[in-house]
């Protein structure tokens, strides 16, 4: 199932890039936990909540996107480091990142994410560091 898992995950980041948030992917009591260190970090917890969280990227960037650097299974969890690049829509600011998530599945569906500050963090949260 694991190797399915990361298919999944990569499948929704390719939803993503593509401009479709990928509802069809996520279970209906999904959580997303974003990064602390993160300014405004948000979290969102149900279907209808990430949908709007999602929804509200349009508001605050003039375009933004996650590239996905690597993938690597852990079971029931997929851990992935992503290049976020962005430019405020406001101020124009080009920003761009890594990050790292860890995505929980249950029965082939999105479950739960976790976002990092650095690929460590992730690694530690998913019980794959050394």
């Amino acid at each position: 199932m694991s190797q399915e898992n990361v298919e999944i995950i990569r499948a929704l980041y390719e939803d993503w890039l593509r401009g479709d948030i990928g509802i069809d992917k996520l279970d209906p009591e999904i959580a997303m936990f974003e990064s602390t260190t993160l300014p405004g970090a948000v979290s969102a917890v149900g279907i209808e909540a990430v949908r709007r969280y999602m929804e509200s990227f349009a508001k605050y960037w003039e375009e933004i996107r996650f590239e996905p650097q690597e993938y690597i299974e852990a079971g029931e969890q997929v851990l992935v480091v992503a290049r976020l690049v962005g430019r405020g829509k406001a101020s124009g600011v080009a920003v761009e990142r890594i990050w790292a998530y860890v995505w929980t599945l249950r029965s082939g569906r999105v479950l739960r994410m976790d976002g990092y500050a650095s690929r460590d963090e992730a690694l530690q949260a998913a019980g794959l560091a050394k």
